[in-house]
């Protein structure tokens, strides 16, 4: 029988020489928008490879200039919020998370891929994003005896609409012009997109009328829109 010794010292020696494959990176990569609208889920997405053992932590903070360099840090801050703290699969990993925010302004988003969260992480991303107030639209026509209203809103709200005897100008609020003496309710309903409604003008009252128009988040909160119209009855 042939000596096979030769054969396999070479396929040894091939197999000592040739570098073993090298284990996943860890990685983080962030997706959100640039832009947000207030009170309307924003989809943001970590995404990446981790090696066993990765735990994957997101925050949100408002006006932060910076993400704290671990998530233990992070979490202590007065006006972070956390979203995620889990443990993450490898090789890759994905994790969504949709927050909304009530204010306007800066949001900063800070992801980390850590060991635990006092420990430095093994990877970090962070996005800005810029939350705007919803665009709203108003608008209010009189012919005949009707009001035409008109308008849009990017999310849910309230339209009120109100007619008194002129004199006074419109009250700061919906909830402020239906206590007013004299007033009365021509419409209270919810709209969202664009929206249109005929009203009819009361068949009795003073002929010199003001009517109010609001769209707001309640009767009592502050309009994001409001238009006054003067006119006379006929």
């Amino acid at each position: 029988m042939p000596c096979r010794l030769p054969l396999i010292a070479a396929s040894l020696a091939a197999l000592l020489l040739t570098p073993a494959t090298a284990a996943a990176a860890d990685t983080l990569a962030l997706e959100a928008p640039a832009v947000a609208v207030e009170e309307t889920a924003v989809r943001i997405v970590a995404r990446g490879e981790a090696s066993p053992d990765r735990r994957l932590f997101v925050f949100t903070e408002p006006r932060a200039s910076a993400c704290a360099p671990t998530p233990a840090e992070q979490k202590l801050r007065p006006a972070a919020t956390e979203h995620t703290y889990r443990y993450v699969t490898p090789p890759s990993y994905m994790d969504v998370v949709t927050p909304s925010f009530e204010d306007a302004g800066a949001q900063l988003v800070c992801a980390y891929l850590a060991v635990a969260p006092d420990e430095l992480p093994v990877a970090i991303a962070s996005r800005r994003i810029t939350v705007r107030r919803p665009g709203v639209a108003l608008s209010v026509k009189h012919r005949n005896r009707t009001l035409r209203l008109a308008g849009r809103s990017e999310i849910p709200r309230g339209a009120f609409v109100y007619v008194a005897s002129r004199g006074k100008p419109c009250a700061p609020t919906a909830e402020r012009m239906a206590s007013r003496r004299g007033s009365r309710e021509l419409l209270s309903r919810s709209v969202s997109d664009e929206f249109r409604q005929t009203l009819f003008l009361p068949p009795a009252g003073p002929r010199r009328l003001i009517a109010c128009a609001y769209v707001s988040e309640a009767q009592d909160a502050a309009p994001d829109a409001r238009r006054s119209l003067r006119l006379l009855r006929r």
